[in-house]
């Protein structure tokens, strides 16, 4: 069963134990997944995962995350991205 883990989409074998912070234990939950493309973002909300009781860390499956990649590809070709703005410093 792969599964994926973001930020950095990792691909992991066991989805018990946290793969970031390595103490917590992964829960099911819902997690919301953003993609940045040419200065504008996706959202995409209500993602099903596993998310770590500690640090908040999530995992995927792989076949939830093609479908959620495919989702943005949908909103980023119908003009549905918000603009992004990088910080700067005052």
């Amino acid at each position: 069963d792969a599964r994926v883990h973001g930020p950095e989409t990792e691909t992991m074998k066991s989805a018990q134990q946290c793969p970031a912070c390595g103490t917590g234990m992964l829960r099911p939950g819902k997690t919301s997944v953003t993609f940045e493309r040419d200065g504008q973002a996706v959202v995409i909300s209500g993602v099903p995962a596993d998310i770590c009781d500690r640090c908040d860390e999530w995992v995927i499956d792989a076949q939830v995350l093609e479908q959620v990649e495919a989702r943005a590809d949908r909103a980023f070709a119908a003009g549905a991205g918000a603009p992004t703005i990088g910080y700067q410093a005052a």
